[in-house]
């Protein structure tokens, strides 16, 4: 998939929040590489992403609120001023990354490996990590 398929897709996802699913379609990928893309100011609440490459991709206010996530690779990106709020990440890849000032509050990171990631300033308040893998992850002045 390339920029302007993805553009595409944001702006039919837009459609379908701003009319309450009346016209526009919910974003709803599979298996795709979205690998070293950047998002930017995007609207992605209740998006659908399963085993989505998302590596080295950058993510800057970026609402992914009540999004599903599951087995994505989110390895190496950067992700920043991020709305995780009731997001699902279970089975997620997250080694590497960097997460600054995120809102994950409720999300869902079952079995989802954090190693190396370094997570700042990010509310994870009620939060779910059964079997998440946090070896040598950095969390500061997180909730």
């Amino acid at each position: 998939m390339n920029t302007e398929q993805f553009k595409y897709w944001i702006r039919l996802h837009q459609e379908w929040l701003d009319t309450k699913g009346i016209d526009g379609k919910q974003i709803s990928l599979e298996e795709i590489d979205l690998s070293d893309c950047v998002f930017e100011h995007c609207e992605l609440e209740i998006a659908v992403f399963i085993t989505v490459n998302f590596s080295k991709s950058k993510f800057q206010n970026v609402n992914l609120s009540h999004s599903t996530l599951c087995d994505s690779d989110f390895s190496q990106a950067g992700i920043s001023d991020v709305n995780f709020r009731k997001a699902n990440l279970d089975h997620a890849d997250l080694t590497s990354a960097t997460m600054e000032n995120c809102i994950a509050i409720r999300g869902s990171f079952s079995e989802t490996g954090f190693s190396y990631a370094v997570l700042s300033q990010c509310d994870f308040t009620k939060a779910f990590f059964y079997e998440a893998n946090l070896k040598n992850a950095r969390f500061e002045s997180c909730n």
